[in-house]
Parts: C-alpha cells; structure tokens; sequence
C-alpha cells in the first residue's frame, strides 16, 4: 500500500516555546520521538509525524499506511497544539502530498497561498 502523506504550516508567535510543549505533551502517545536535524519525527502506531520549527512558524507532516491512522494523527497533533496556543486556526488546511517533507507546504507557502 503507498505511503498517505500530508502537511500543514502554522504561522505563529513563540513557535519555539509553542514546539516544545507540544513535543512533552504528545509523549504519551507516541512509541518514539526523536531529532534528525531540525526536525523532531514522532512515531505512533502505524504513523510518523514530522515537525520543524521555524520563525514564527511550525511546519507538520503526517505519514500513515492508512487513511484513519493518517486522521486521527492529524487529529492528536492539532488537539495537543490547541491545549498550548491562543493563536491556533479552527482549522488547518493540511495538503495532500507524495513529494519529500515539506516540499508541497513550501511551495505553496512560496507562492503566497
């Protein structure tokens, strides 16, 4: 079965102090969290998540096999964000995406949308 991936980018103050609540919050849930560069991988049950903090922004990538581990991923990491930030949208608009991490939210980011 191919790899589901997605990914989203928030734009926000206090990226940093925001990331690493969210990383102590969501250890309970995951088998693993571990840093590979500027990134932080995170390992579910049949999931991956990516998270690169950056200037004023968190960018997320969501890997599964399956479509509702892939949601319900998504789902955990936007409800641990939301206990931490005043600043969070209702709704993130995540893309759908088979290319390396980060490269479609980067390039949508690039143009503007």
């Amino acid at each position: 079965m191919a790899l589901l991936a997605a990914e989203a980018c928030i734009h926000l103050g206090e990226a940093e102090q925001l990331a690493a609540l969210f990383l102590n919050g969501i250890m309970a849930y995951c088998s693993s969290i571990s840093q590979s560069g500027s990134d932080h991988v995170l390992i579910f049950d049949g999931s991956k998540a990516i998270i690169r903090v950056g200037h004023e922004r968190i960018w997320l990538r969501v890997e599964a096999d399956d479509l509702t581990l892939r949601l319900g991923t998504k789902t955990l990491i936007e409800a641990e964000l939301s206990k931490h930030t005043g600043e969070m949208p209702n709704c993130l608009l995540w893309i759908e995406t088979d290319h390396d991490p980060f490269e479609a939210i980067t390039e949508l980011e690039d143009k503007g949308l």
